[in-house]
């Protein structure tokens, strides 16, 4: 007669689903982290290295909690570019200069392409015709010029700060911060298109839009201290707002290129406002 195979106790089936909960917590966030890595950088991934698995596609918005991940590994390369360059003794209009160009490679300039292309198309006519114009690979006057004005702004600014250290940190919370409200411009705008990035990358759940705010927001307060963290914090918020509020007057909703302009602005409304302190305290609050 076989002997049937004695069931697992309550207890033990429920620790083992509870590891499995936790082991499938880890993998999302790592899956939520790589996703957000590949997207907004133009950094190899290390785990590729060493494994050639396709990790499960995710939706951007789907890891719209670790967008200030993106930040921390773009503003860390600049800040240290920066502090390099200049603590060998360049001139801190070059080295600011040097720390623009590695962000803007290890982003892949795409923020800054879709500042031009909303600068560019904006000035048309006519809804249809201001969408034509952000499809357009060329870059047309307003473009360039919005970059050389945003670009120039970054690079004076970040010269004129009293230390090089104040500079790199102060590069590093924009692009943090930069990076860390672009949930909630998600949630708060439609696409436009039917087709695209913007409907592509979905609609992130609220509670994951603002998780990714109240990471961005903890992290300025870690490096600039609280005051003037959640004061920077704010000023962010007010860039995206006001991106949001233009792109919605302009074209009725959410493009990819909207996003690369809210982040753009967020970034320089930081380091305006970081300048602006700093003028007021000399050795403020960092």
């Amino acid at each position: 007669m076989p002997i049937k195979p004695s069931k697992p106790s309550k207890s033990n089936a429920a620790k083992k689903n509870i590891t499995k909960k936790r082991i499938g917590g880890i993998t999302r966030v790592a899956l939520e982290i790589r996703t957000v890595w590949v997207f907004f950088t133009r950094l190899p991934w290390p785990g590729d290295f060493f494994s050639q698995e396709k990790s499960p596609p995710l939706k951007l918005s789907e890891a719209s909690r670790t967008f200030p991940f993106a930040g921390v590994v773009v503003g860390a390369i600049g800040a240290l570019v920066l502090f390099v360059a200049a603590t060998a003794g360049l001139h801190p209009l070059a080295a600011s200069m040097l720390a623009i160009g590695a962000t803007a490679l290890a982003s892949g300039a795409m923020h800054e392409d879709g500042l031009a292309d909303v600068a560019d198309s904006f000035g048309a006519s006519s809804k249809t015709k201001k969408l034509e114009i952000m499809k357009d690979s060329r870059v047309g006057t307003y473009g360039v010029l919005a970059l050389i004005i945003v670009t120039g702004l970054k690079v004076s600014l970040l010269a004129g700060f009293p230390g090089s250290g104040l500079a790199a940190g102060a590069l590093f919370v924009a692009h943090v911060l930069g990076r860390s409200g672009l949930g909630l411009m998600m949630l708060s705008l439609k696409p436009v298109r039917k087709s695209g990035l913007a409907k592509a990358a979905g609609t992130p759940k609220q509670e994951d839009a603002m998780i990714g705010v109240i990471i961005g927001t903890l992290i300025a307060v870690l490096v600039l201290g609280p005051g003037t963290g959640l004061a920077v914090a704010a000023i962010a918020g007010i860039g995206f707002a006001g991106v949001g509020f233009i792109a919605h007057r302009q074209i009725g909703g959410l493009t990819g290129d909207v996003l690369g302009a809210g982040e753009q602005v967020a970034e320089i409304f930081v380091l305006i406002a970081l300048a602006i302190i700093m003028s007021r305290t000399m050795f403020g609050a960092f």
